[in-house]
């Protein structure tokens, strides 16, 4: 029951900006059986969990943006 939005806003000069967020809705996976029973009783516990290849969101626009830069100053 994870969650992965991503909402496009469109930009002057024919382009958008994409804004993405993801974010768990339990604290156990669903694979688990009885997770969503026990996910009610963690509820009020933060947590952080890692997009669809291990890595959290944050990490993943840092990189990105570093990719770009790189892109951009070697041209």
């Amino acid at each position: 029951l994870d969650s992965f939005d991503v909402k496009l806003k469109e930009r002057g000069g024919g382009g958008c900006v994409a804004t993405a967020s993801f974010y768990a809705t339990g604290f156990l996976p669903t694979s688990i059986p009885l997770a969503p029973l026990v996910n009610v009783g963690f509820a009020w516990f933060p947590f952080a969990s890692p997009g669809p290849r291990g890595e959290m969101l944050q990490n993943f626009r840092l990189r990105a943006i570093r990719g770009l830069l790189d892109q951009k100053l070697k041209a």
